[in-house]
Parts: C-alpha cells; sequence; structure tokens
C-alpha cells in the first residue's frame, strides 16, 4: 500500500510540475511573441510618421519654388508630426534619439533659410541676388534634410532588426 500512495503523490507531483513548467513556456514565447509585435506596431507608428514629415517637406519646398501652390495648413500638422515622431522616439526607442535630434536640426535649418527668405523678400528694394542665393541655400537645406531622412530610415531598419529576431 505504501508504495501505492508513494507512486500516486509521485505521479500527482510530476502532473503538477510537468503542467506548471507547460504553462510557463508556454506563457513565455506568448509573452516574447506580444513585445515584438507591441515593437512594430511603435516602428510602424514612427515610420508613419517619418513619411508624412517628408511627404509634407516635398510638398512645402514645392509651394516656396512655385511649383505648387503652398498648403498653410500643412505647416501645423508638420509640426503635429514631429512632435509625435519625437516623442515615440523618447518613449519607445531611445537609442533612436540622436538621430532624430540630426533630422530635427535639417528641418530647424531648413525653416530658418525660409524665414531668411521672407525677411529679404520683404525688404523694400530687395536684392534679388541675396534672393537668389537664399532659394539656392534652401534647395540646398532641402537636399540635406532629404539625405538625413534616408539616414534616419536606415538606422530605423537596422534598429528594427534588431529588435524584432
Amino acid at each position: 500500500m505504501d508504495s501505492n500512495i508513494t507512486s500516486i503523490i509521485v505521479g500527482g507531483g510530476i502532473a503538477i510540475a510537468s503542467g506548471a513548467i507547460g504553462h510557463f513556456v508556454s506563457y513565455y514565447f506568448k509573452s516574447k511573441s506580444e513585445k515584438k509585435k507591441y515593437v512594430f506596431e511603435r516602428l510602424e507608428d514612427v515610420i508613419n510618421c517619418i513619411g508624412n514629415i517628408e511627404q509634407m517637406m516635398q510638398q512645402d519646398i514645392a509651394g516656396i519654388l512655385k511649383l505648387t501652390n503652398p498648403d498653410e495648413k500643412k505647416e501645423i500638422s508638420l509640426s503635429f508630426q514631429q512632435n509625435k515622431l519625437e516623442c515615440l522616439i523618447k518613449i519607445y526607442h531611445p537609442s533612436l534619439t540622436s538621430s532624430i535630434n540630426k533630422l530635427k536640426d535639417k528641418i530647424k535649418i531648413y525653416h530658418s533659410t525660409k524665414v531668411e527668405i521672407l525677411n529679404l523678400e520683404r525688404q523694400p528694394n530687395p536684392n534679388q541676388e541675396l534672393v537668389k542665393k537664399a532659394y539656392d541655400k534652401l534647395v540646398n537645406v532641402f537636399e540635406e534634410f532629404v539625405e538625413e531622412t534616408r539616414l534616419f530610415i536606415a538606422h530605423l531598419t537596422e534598429y528594427g532588426k534588431r529588435k524584432t529576431k
């Protein structure tokens, strides 16, 4: 009788232990999968923001160079997208902070160059040579922004690969 009770106790202990281990392993892999999904969703938000910012900047410079009509409402939306992108990076992906700061600096230089052009054009007798140089500078600054965007996307791609493995 003692051997029957012992084998029942051992069998019950094994069943409880295997159930607990099975539950733990299942939870571990499910948790890991959910974490990857969450990281990917936040990366997707970052990708959408950077795409929106790039599109809005292209529309902005096209309006300034009189290739299209400028849309003033986009400026507010551009600012919103920049703030949203910065928040997403700082909260969920802080290792990308230096990359986003470089991109923000390019946008800041772009906007200060726009202000410079406006100030030159508002003068009573604007110096057309200075205005032309300012427009040329704006185009160069925009090209630097585009290049910095490409670098940011490259960093984001590498970061995303590491995070979703």
